[in-house]
């Protein structure tokens, strides 16, 4: 019968990336046997890539309408026009 106690007769259980070297006693818990894997696993054998980063996504922004007045307008409506169409070369 094996002394759990003595390291020397406890088994390990190895990390299994192909490799590597890293052992944990068998007789360590599931919960923190699976909590060392996980650091192990994010700290030796990191991912890398575009994958594993979030990308943002970009709005494009509407067209700005071009504003459009009748041959047959009212000075009102010619003066309407003129101040909307500044504004659409200010934005344009």
């Amino acid at each position: 019968m094996t002394d759990a106690r003595d390291p020397a007769k406890v088994t390990k259980i190895r990390c299994p990336a192909p490799g590597c070297q890293e052992s944990w006693p068998s007789n360590t818990s599931s919960d923190v046997l699976l909590r060392l894997l996980d650091i192990h696993k994010r700290t030796a054998h990191p991912t890398t890539g575009p994958a594993t980063v979030p990308t943002a996504t970009r709005v494009k922004a509407e067209k700005v309408k071009r504003p459009i007045i009748s041959v047959s307008g009212s000075s009102e409506e010619w003066t309407y026009f003129k101040q909307k169409w500044s504004e659409y070369k200010l934005t344009t």
